[in-house]
């Protein structure tokens, strides 16, 4: 959340650059097709340096569980350079999720949603849901074999699905101990204990897991 927060104040200020000095060259004039491609190209900006700093993130946590000591310029030095990698990796991962749950959305749409029944209108909700995380589920770990590893997009979810098929049990259970966590961020003064304590401890985990393993 934190993270996401210096990502989006980063493409808001990138947007807010580009506009003035459109505005200054006078490439506007009441047309919105400019300004919608430089809010587009903001968004970009937002979902590469967010998946960047994410990476940062586990090359910080390897660091401090190792003994050494961050280095924030470093560290952003890293997000910078690398943010597509993680970016396209979060690009993979939603076109999956996309793949999957789509047809469940349009078959809800078309056949069940008509039937104004709250029962099965959840139930489709909670089977999309599932399938979001269980495509969730191993791509987390190909965005820590990205940065723990130095790996490409592929070489990482490969990485990733194999370290699932051998420890897939004790990596299932703390993703979900993780993603639980993570649900924390969105209540008031817990996601201040979640960011400081537990966020940290439970991503070390998965990124110890992961390096015993693979």
């Amino acid at each position: 959340m934190f993270l996401n927060f210096i990502s989006l104040l980063g493409a808001v200020g990138f947007f807010l650059v580009i506009y003035y000095l459109a505005a200054i060259l006078d490439l506007i004039q009441g047309n919105v097709i400019p300004l919608a491609i430089v809010g587009v190209i903001a968004f970009l900006a937002y979902m590469v340096i967010s998946n960047g700093l994410k990476g940062a993130l586990i090359k910080s946590l390897k660091k401090s569980y190792n003994g050494e000591r961050p280095h924030i310029a470093l560290d952003l030095r890293y997000a910078i350079s690398n943010g597509e990698i993680f970016f396209l990796i979060t690009v993979i991962k939603m076109l999956v999720q996309a793949i999957i749950v789509a047809p469940i959305y349009l078959f809800h749409i078309y056949l069940t949603e008509p039937m104004q029944n709250d029962i099965v209108n959840s139930f489709i909700y909670l089977v999309m849901l599932f399938f979001v995380f269980l495509v969730e589920f191993p791509f987390s770990y190909a965005y820590i074999a990205a940065a723990t590893k130095d790996l490409g997009v592929l070489s990482a979810i490969k990485s990733a699905f194999r370290f699932v098929k051998k420890k897939h049990m004790y990596a299932l259970g703390l993703f979900f101990v993780y993603a639980v966590v993570w649900i924390t961020f969105m209540i008031p003064l817990v996601n201040l204990i979640t960011l400081l304590v537990a966020y940290p401890i439970l991503y070390t985990s998965l990124i110890i897991l992961y390096e015993k393993t693979e």
